[in-house]
């Protein structure tokens, strides 16, 4: 709709929704997307963000999401191996609460070393994934959680080092 990629999770209330961009896998690099809260059950869990990472069967990944619902919008930063392991979690002054509203997120990967911004500011600070194997490449995606939930991404941008795409 509208040059727009919608995703409107209708699964249980405690289930997300997954769109991976199949057939590449991408290493380090900046991603930008503009993300638009459609539709919410107004219950306090309109989750929303990027997978990026992923194994192909997406049983490894990380996780930037923001939560608009919480007083002045908050964002997670997870790694999932099996079981979700917070990285960092904060507050996220920059996101625009509102339904309708759009915000533009912004990830820097970069090895085990990771930034993100909310409408161009950044949000948590440097964080660095503190495992002895931190996941190196894989495919994107959007995410959404919770039922009820309808987010549209657009303008997704990659920019990568050549040498860290396949």
């Amino acid at each position: 709709q509208q040059q727009r990629y919608h995703v409107f999770n209708q699964l249980r209330a405690d289930q997300a929704l997954r769109a991976m961009c199949q057939n590449h896998l991408f290493g380090d690099f900046d991603l930008k997307v503009t993300v638009t809260q459609i539709r919410s059950p107004n219950n306090g869990e309109d989750y929303y963000g990027i997978i990026f990472r992923s194994s192909l069967d997406q049983s490894h990944y990380y996780l930037f999401e923001v939560l608009p619902s919480a007083s002045n919008g908050q964002f997670v930063f997870l790694r999932y191996d099996n079981q979700a392991v917070t990285l960092a979690t904060g507050m996220a002054p920059s996101l625009h609460t509102k339904v309708g509203m759009s915000n533009s997120i912004t990830i820097k990967a970069n090895g085990n070393q990771f930034k993100f911004y909310i409408n161009d500011q950044q949000v948590g600070g440097a964080i660095s994934d503190p495992s002895k194997a931190p996941l190196k490449n894989g495919q994107i995606g959007l995410y959404v959680e919770d039922k009820g939930v309808e987010v549209a991404f657009s303008q997704l941008y990659v920019s990568t080092n050549k040498n860290n795409v396949r």
